[in-house]
C-alpha cells in the first residue's frame, strides 16, 4: 500500500530542483569537459554520487559559476545495482544502446568505416570487447578560467577509487557556431513549461517553436498526448513511496524517471576543410555562388 501523506502530487506543479541544469541552459559557462567513465568500485561510486554537487534547474541568484551534470547508460545503472526488471522499463533505444543491433547501425549510418567496431569508445562488448562502453558521463561546465580548479576539486581520491576515466572530451567553446561555421542553435525549441499546448494540432491556430514538456522531460505528456517509457514502480515493493513522485498516468505507481531525460551523445569527426574545398570546386571560384 502506498503512503499518500508522503507522496508528491506530481501533476500539480513542476519541480525545478529535481531537474538538471542542462534543461534550461548553460550559456554563460563557456568552458567544459565531458568525461566518459566506467565504475571501478560500485560502493565508492555510490558514495561519491550521493555527495556530488549536481546542479539543478532551480533559479539561482547570482547564477552559478560552475555546473555538474551526470548521465548514465543502461549498463551503468546495472553496474550500480538497479534491478534488471526496472531497467527493462526504460525505452528500448536506451536499454539496447547504439551498437548492439546491426539493423539499428544501418539506420544510423554506422556502417563501413563508421561501424561500431571502429569507434574509439561506446561500442557494446558483444560487438567489440575493447569498445570501452562507458557507464556514465560526467559533464562539467564553468566560467572562463575555472575548469581546471573545478575538475581538481571534483576528481579527488574518492573519485579515483570509484571511477576510471575512459575518455575526456571538450565541446565547442563557441556555441553560436557549428564546426563548419554556420549559425547554430537557431532551431532550439521552446519548452511548454505551462503545459498549455494541445496535443491536437487542429487546435493550434498558429505556428510556434514550442514543444510539449514531455518531449524533453520524462513523466509529462509529449506531442502525442502520451508518456514516454520509463520505470514505474510499486511504492511498497521497492520502498519508493517516500522517495519518488507518483506517476501522472498511474497514480498508484511511483515514477523513477520523472524530471529526467534521455540524452544522446555521439562523437563525430567532420572534414571541415574537405567540405569547403568541395564548395569552392562547385562554385568554380565565384564568391557569390560559394555563398
Amino acid at each position: 500500500m502506498l503512503r499518500p501523506s508522503h507522496r508528491v502530487q506530481a501533476y500539480l506543479y513542476l519541480e525545478p530542483v529535481d531537474m538538471r541544469k542542462l534543461i534550461n541552459g548553460l550559456a554563460a559557462l563557456v568552458e567544459n569537459e565531458l568525461g566518459l567513465l566506467t565504475i571501478a568500485d560500485c560502493a565508492a561510486a555510490k558514495r561519491w554520487l550521493a555527495s556530488a554537487p549536481i546542479t539543478s534547474a532551480a533559479t539561482q541568484k547570482p547564477p552559478p559559476h560552475r555546473a555538474l551534470q551526470v548521465a548514465f547508460t543502461a549498463t551503468g545503472l546495472h553496474r550500480l545495482g538497479l534491478a534488471a526488471e526496472i531497467i527493462r522499463q526504460f525505452s528500448l533505444e536506451f536499454t539496447a544502446g547504439m551498437s548492439s543491433d546491426p539493423n539499428r547501425s544501418r539506420r544510423l549510418g554506422d556502417t563501413g568505416h563508421n561501424a561500431p567496431q571502429h569507434w574509439h569508445w561506446g561500442c557494446d562488448a558483444a560487438v567489440d570487447h575493447n569498445g570501452h562502453a562507458p557507464h556514465m558521463m560526467l559533464m562539467v561546465y564553468t566560467l572562463q578560467g575555472q575548469l581546471e580548479s573545478t575538475l581538481d576539486a571534483l576528481q579527488d581520491a574518492s573519485f579515483a577509487q570509484a571511477f576510471v576515466v575512459e575518455a575526456r572530451l571538450i565541446a565547442a567553446h563557441n556555441r553560436s557556431k557549428e564546426p563548419f561555421g554556420f549559425e547554430d542553435g537557431i532551431s532550439q525549441p521552446l519548452i511548454d513549461w505551462e503545459q498549455t499546448l494541445s496535443s491536437d494540432v487542429h487546435q493550434r491556430d498558429s505556428y510556434a517553436n514550442r514543444v510539449a514538456l514531455g518531449e524533453i522531460l520524462l513523466g509529462y505528456r509529449n506531442e502525442y498526448g502520451l508518456y514516454t517509457e520509463r520505470p514505474l514502480l510499486d511504492g511498497d515493493e521497492y520502498a519508493a513511496g517516500q522517495l519518488l513522485p507518483q506517476a501522472e498516468e498511474q497514480n498508484d505507481r511511483c515514477d523513477l524517471g520523472r524530471n529526467g531525460t534521455y540524452l544522446v551523445f555521439r562523437q563525430l569527426e567532420q572534414d571541415v576543410g574537405g567540405f569547403w574545398q568541395f564548395v569552392d570546386h562547385q562554385a568554380g571560384g565565384d564568391a557569390g555562388k560559394r555563398e
